[in-house]
Parts: structure tokens; C-alpha cells; sequence
């Protein structure tokens, strides 16, 4: 009675409308697992990019602190000239650890014990066997502790007899070698201040070229956007490695919201962020080429330097003593110095100064240990990028994703510092704590004047004259007696030593920083 319907095709009906839901679940899920691909590519990107940057700071901090440590180097070899090279002469047994071969052909003797610091206010003195400023048999260095040295007297004429021609003529040659004594004296004393005067010279020069070169990559690397050692923009290279490590979709958002060239240059900020923390606040740069960032802090130092000297004029005695040549300007370039070398002498005068300054370009020449790093200023490079990469399908509009890294450089050690603890809120290491180096000289600030300095405190500290500890904790350093033996050892043992080889150290053009193809100071340079 009824007609069965015919219900084939129902399925298909159903299959079709469902079939939309599905597709967009599995559009969603393939969207999904687009968007967490390139979240990620854009994390690992970032976190390249701060590593890259990271990377190109360690390079720089790392040549800062090897060029720290040829500063303190510079130290270590002044002292070396002075307190070695200069107290060698004073040979006798109850003078000097090492006592030379006598004429009996006995083999020189080191007698003396490390631990047992040779006398911090030995004095230099160098005309004598076989520096090349004295013959072989002279030696104006044998007794320099401030005592006197006989010199040949004039006998006087008897009364008148046979031999008064005979008198008159021994007189005229004793008169003679008397004046040929003197002159001997003045020369010997003049070229004994000259030389320590052109080791001070060509030690602040050398020190002056390093800080330049310190202080230059140090307030390169305290800008906000900075360049790397090879003189490309930091901030360029991290940008390009950023976008050389992204997906497609995320290079192609980041240069469209970013910069189109690819080479960092846009003033947008919203995309991508590079942060410098050696810029920031108190730890950053000054502002000049020569001014110290506030993430270092340098060792201003003043040694004390005393030369022999002798009043030559006495026709009995040469009266050797010591001579403090170190006194903040207030000491004057001495007779015999003056007499015999003149100009010479009044142009190395202005290199002994150590004159309280805030004159950058003066602070150069500051006698210095070199620097120590603030650990309260944290090195590190912070990069930050956002990114809206193109999904086929996406029913809620684009996504922008967004990632940040920070990295910290490794290496780069710049230090030691000159005491063994940093307060948080202190600008260099505590003065309260401990020496690093036991036997380092007195640290002074930039500003103060050395004729303040207390110098028999600093004596009774045994850190008066140039020296510097062996290792760490060394309470002695090189004074020590057994040290000074060994170096007197081998100065009178390997020939004459000629201090003509000197002279292009005190050149201040050859010195030049800028000057390619010269080294002036060549043992501290090579």
C-alpha cells in the first residue's frame, strides 16, 4: 500500500558535513605543530644569536685582560731593572747574596736563603763591572750604603832641597788624577741617575701605549651598540646570525617588521632588541677615549725609587748616599745630572712625576699595576626578537611569537684585583682586605699627590722599592736573597752589558702606538 522510500546516499550526506569538522581539526593540529615548530626555531635562533654575541664580547674582554697582564708585565720587568740589575754592583760578602769569583779563580758563591728579603732600601747603582759605563777595574757600586770612599789626596811640598822639582812634578800629577777622579766621580754619578731616569721613561712610556690600548677596547665594548675586534658593528653580526638560523616564514616577518635590508639598521625596536649590560648605568662607559669604564677600576700605584749619588768635590772622600728621585716633582734633577747631561737630564725630568691629576691623557703615565674588573658589573648580551609568521590556515588571525636570551662570555679574566675582597657598593677591591700580592707597591687614587705618601710607613711594610710576589701568597717576591743571587749570578756572568741598547727606549716617536714597523722597549714589547 505504502512505496518504500529509497534511503541510499544518506551516509555520503553525513560524511560531507563531518568531513568539514575533520579537516578543520586536522588544519588546526597542522598549524598547531607549524606555530611550535617555528616558536622553537625562533628560541634556538635567539639563543644562537646571544651566544654569537657573547661569543664576539669574550674576544674583547679576553684581549683586555691579556693586555692587562703585559701591564703588569711592564711592572715586573722595572722591577727586575731596578732592584736586579741595579744593586749588582755592590759585590762584597756582607752586601750582596752573590759574591763574584775572586782573583784566585774561585767560582762565585750564593750564600744566602730565599725566604730572607734582601733590604728594601737598597739602592740603585749601576757604574760598575760589567755594565759598559765604567772600565773593568772600576766599580763606584762596591760600598753604596751612605759611606765614603777614599779618593787620592795632593801631598804638600816639603822645604826647599835637591828634589823640590821631583815634589813639584809628583804634586802636578797627583793634582791631575785628583780632577781626572772627580770628573770620573760626576760622570759615574750623572750616567747613574740617567739610567734609572730612562728605565722610569721608557717604563711609563710603555705602560702609556698599553693603557691607550686597553682603554680603548674597553669603552669600545661599554657602548650600547658597540664594534667587535674586527671593527663590524656587534649588534649587525648578532642580527645576521639571528636571521641566518630562522625558518623561512620567520626571516620573512622579521625582515618585513624589522629591517628590510638585513643588515640591522632600522630604528624599530619592536621586533628585535640587543641589549650590551657592560653600557648600562654605573658600569658603563665615561664617555672619552682615555677614561676608565665604571666596570674597571685601575691599580694606581707610587714606587719609591732611590738612586746612589755622590758629592764629588771633596778632595778626600767621595761620600756616596742614597737619593730619592720619586718625589712627586718637589725632588730636583741632582747637580752631577744636571752638570753633566744638562737638556738631556730637564727632558726626562716630567716622565719621574706622579703628580694627583684627573687629567685622563696625564693619567696614562700614572705609575699603575694595571686594572681589576668590578665582578659587580655582570658582562653579558641580551638578545630579544619577535617574529608573525605566515600559517595557510588561520581562523583566529596571525600569531606573533616572541623569545628572549641572555648569554654570559667565557673567559675573558681581567685582574688579579689588588686586594682579596669587593664590597657590593664599592667602586675598587676593599682596602680593609688582604694583598693579593703581598709585596706590591702602595695604591694611590688618580687624584692624589704622592708627596703625601708616608715613606717610612711604607718601609716598615717592606713595599717601598720595586717588587713583585713569585707566585701567589709569596711574602718576599724577587728580593729575596737567594732570587737576587741568582740574578747577580748571571749579570756578572754572561759579558758586558752595554746600555747604549737602552737609548731607543726613551724615544717617545719610536714608542708611538700608532707608529707600525717600530717596538722602542724591545724586551717589554718582545
Amino acid at each position: 500500500m505504502f512505496k518504500k522510500l529509497n534511503d541510499k546516499g544518506q551516509v555520503a550526506l553525513f560524511v560531507a558535513l563531518i568531513f568539514q569538522v575533520l579537516f578543520v581539526f586536522f588544519a588546526m593540529i597542522v598549524n598547531v605543530g607549524l606555530l611550535v615548530h617555528h616558536k622553537i626555531n625562533l628560541q634556538n635562533s635567539v639563543d644562537i644569536a646571544a651566544y654569537y654575541g657573547a661569543m664576539k664580547q669574550a674576544e674583547m674582554l679576553n684581549a683586555i685582560g691579556h693586555v692587562n697582564y703585559q701591564i703588569r708585565q711592564s711592572w715586573k720587568l722595572m722591577s727586575f731593572r731596578y732592584g736586579q740589575l741595579g744593586t749588582a754592583g755592590a759585590i762584597s760578602n756582607s752586601q750582596h747574596p752573590y759574591a763574584p769569583s775572586n782573583q784566585t779563580g774561585q767560582p762565585g758563591t750564593i750564600t744566602r736563603k730565599d725566604d730572607i728579603v734582601w733590604p728594601h732600601d737598597s739602592s740603585f747603582c749601576i757604574p760598575y763591572n760589567p755594565i759598559s759605563l765604567v772600565n773593568p777595574t772600576e766599580s763606584y757600586c762596591r760600598n753604596a750604603a751612605g759611606v765614603s770612599i777614599p779618593l787620592p789626596g795632593v801631598p804638600s811640598l816639603g822645604p826647599a832641597n835637591f828634589f823640590v822639582n821631583f815634589q813639584v812634578a809628583i804634586q802636578g800629577a797627583a793634582t791631575a788624577f785628583e780632577k781626572a777622579a772627580r770628573s770620573g766621580c760626576e760622570s759615574a754619578m750623572a750616567s747613574n741617575w740617567l739610567q734609572m731616569a730612562q728605565f722610569i721613561q721608557a717604563y711609563k712610556i710603555d705602560i702609556r701605549n698599553r693603557k691607550k690600548l686597553l682603554l680603548a677596547l674597553a669603552n669600545e665594548i661599554s657602548r650600547a651598540e658597540p664594534n667587535d675586534l674586527e671593527g663590524q658593528p656587534l649588534k649587525k653580526g648578532v642580527f645576521k646570525t639571528l636571521l641566518k638560523n630562522l625558518t623561512y616564514q620567520n626571516q620573512e616577518s622579521l625582515r618585513t617588521r624589522f629591517d628590510e635590508n638585513g643588515d640591522g639598521s632600522s630604528s624599530a625596536q619592536t621586533s628585535f632588541q640587543f641589549i650590551n649590560s657592560l653600557s648600562s648605568g654605573e658600569c658603563g662607559g665615561q664617555g672619552g677615549d682615555n677614561s676608565v669604564p665604571g666596570w674597571l677600576s685601575e691599580i694606581y700605584t707610587y714606587p719609591f725609587y732611590y738612586v746612589v749619588d755622590g758629592v764629588c768635590g771633596n778632595s778626600q772622600t767621595l761620600e756616596l748616599k742614597p737619593y730619592w728621585m720619586s718625589q712627586g716633582g718637589s725632588t730636583p734633577i741632582p747637580p752631577n745630572a744636571l752638570k753633566v747631561f744638562g737638556s738631556t737630564a730637564t727632558e726626562i725630568y716630567p716622565y719621574l712625576q706622579e703628580f694627583g691629576t684627573s687629567d685622563p691623557s696625564q693619567l696614562l703615565y700614572r705609575s699603575s699595576l694595571g686594572f681589576e674588573k668590578n665582578p659587580w658589573c655582570v658582562g653579558y648580551v641580551g638578545v630579544s626578537a619577535s617574529t608573525t609568521p605566515k600559517i595557510p590556515f588561520t581562523p583566529l588571525g596571525d600569531v606573533t611569537m616572541t623569545a628572549t636570551a641572555f648569554a654570559k662570555p667565557f673567559g675573558g679574566r681581567i685582574g688579579p684585583w689588588f686586594n682579596e675582597k669587593w664590597p657590593a657598593d664599592a667602586k675598587r677591591s676593599d682596602e680593609g682586605s688582604a694583598l693579593t700580592d703581598k709585596v706590591a707597591p702602595v695604591r694611590v687614587e688618580a687624584s692624589q699627590n704622592v708627596s703625601n705618601v708616608n715613606p717610612a710607613q711604607i718601609k716598615s711594610e717592606q713595599r717601598a722599592t720595586p717588587n713583585h710576589g713569585r707566585y701567589m701568597g709569596d711574602t718576599v717576591g724577587i728580593r729575596s736573597e737567594l732570587t737576587m743571587g741568582q740574578f747577580g749570578k748571571a749579570i756578572h756572568s754572561n759579558g758586558t752589558i752595554d746600555l747604549n741598547w737602552y737609548t731607543s727606549m726613551r724615544d717617545e716617536i719610536r714608542n708611538e702606538l700608532d707608529q707600525k714597523g717600530e717596538n722602542g722597549d724591545i724586551l717589554a714589547w718582545n
